[in-house]
């Protein structure tokens, strides 16, 4: 019997991080790392953003 290699490429997709104040995130990673905010919404329950890394 003969072994295959098997290579995989990864993607990391989505990585959620819940945090106590949302705009201090936003603007480190924004400012500081050059993310884009693809997506920011707010509802009296909750507040969401997306980032995404620069390419």
């Amino acid at each position: 019997m003969t072994r295959s290699r098997c290579l995989m490429d990864w993607t990391l997709e989505v990585v959620v991080l819940p945090v106590s104040d949302i705009n201090r995130p936003i603007a480190f990673y924004r400012d500081q790392m050059g993310f884009r905010v693809d997506h920011e919404t707010r509802n009296e329950h909750m507040h969401v953003a997306q980032l995404s890394a620069p390419a």
